[in-house]
């Protein structure tokens, strides 16, 4: 893949995401919301299928299937309520809950990324490991993400809270800070150790900071909008950024110093 040109997907789309829906082991498709809400997927990026009916959704999550091998949708709509996607029937099965956002993660230490957490409409915290029964849990957040950032085999939930502080639990009863104050959060490996414990995050006025101690910040020249975390250069390790910069141009650096542009078109 280069990243010196596009290639055009046909779609309007507002959200979009990757996901192994169909082939499993691959993230071959893909995953997107028009305008209006509705959501639908790609198996071959030319042509796209319609999940639905269903309400309008807000947002999309990728987690592992709970039956089966591969990943499929979690759909959040506009009431909050949660929906799972059925690619087998191009429908949508209600998930108990109601939610403002959902991520997917490995709370349970079964290797499947399958339960979920996410923050109800009092800024409270809830998860579920069976998609049915959701349980509180103590603390208050305006986002979440989900990462092994203690390299114990199962998933921490990290919170950042209305002051920009950064938290985490492993058991969902206790809280450790995490030292920063930042605004936003992506998990990768910048130490090239092939564990996904580190961590790279925006400031409230974008400045980019990544860690791989949970302790130290290195500030990374730039300054950037919203952050990406993937393997752009091919080397098998999740240590390479994206970045969407103020002006809308895609940014990205593989060697967390230099940023490089992607040359793009916008779409009207």
């Amino acid at each position: 893949v280069s990243l010196s040109s596009f290639s055009e997907v046909p779609a309007e789309l507002e959200y979009l995401l990757s996901f192994d829906g169909v082939q499993a082991g691959f993230r071959t498709d893909l995953g997107g919301l028009v305008p209006d809400g509705d959501a639908s997927y790609s198996t071959d990026l030319s042509g796209w299928t319609a999940i639905g009916p269903g309400a309008p959704m807000t947002l999309l999550e990728v987690v592992d299937s709970s039956t089966e091998d591969g990943e499929e949708l979690i759909g959040l709509d506009e009431s909050g309520a949660l929906w799972v996607a059925d690619l087998v029937a191009d429908d949508w099965t209600p998930i108990p809950g109601a939610l403002e956002c959902v991520v997917g993660g490995d709370f349970d230490g079964d290797t499947r990324r399958d339960d979920l957490a996410g923050i109800n409409f009092s800024g409270g915290l809830e998860y579920t490991l069976d998609r049915a029964t959701w349980t509180a849990i103590t603390g208050d957040a305006n986002r979440i993400l989900a990462g092994d950032v203690d390299n114990d085999g199962v998933e921490n939930l990290i919170r950042i809270t209305d002051l920009s502080e950064v938290w985490s639990t492993g058991d969902f009863a206790s809280w450790t800070q995490i030292p920063g104050i930042l605004d936003q959060l992506v998990v990768g490996d910048f130490d090239n150790d092939g564990q996904m414990d580190d961590l790279a995050g925006l400031t409230a006025s974008g400045a980019v900071f990544y860690t791989t101690d949970l302790n130290n910040w290195t500030r990374i020249p730039g300054v950037m909008a919203s952050l990406l975390c993937g393997d752009l250069d091919g080397d098998g390790y999740k240590d390479d950024l994206i970045g969407l910069d103020d002006g809308g141009k895609i940014r990205y650096t593989t060697d967390l110093a230099t940023w490089k542009g992607i040359p793009h078109s916008p779409i009207p």
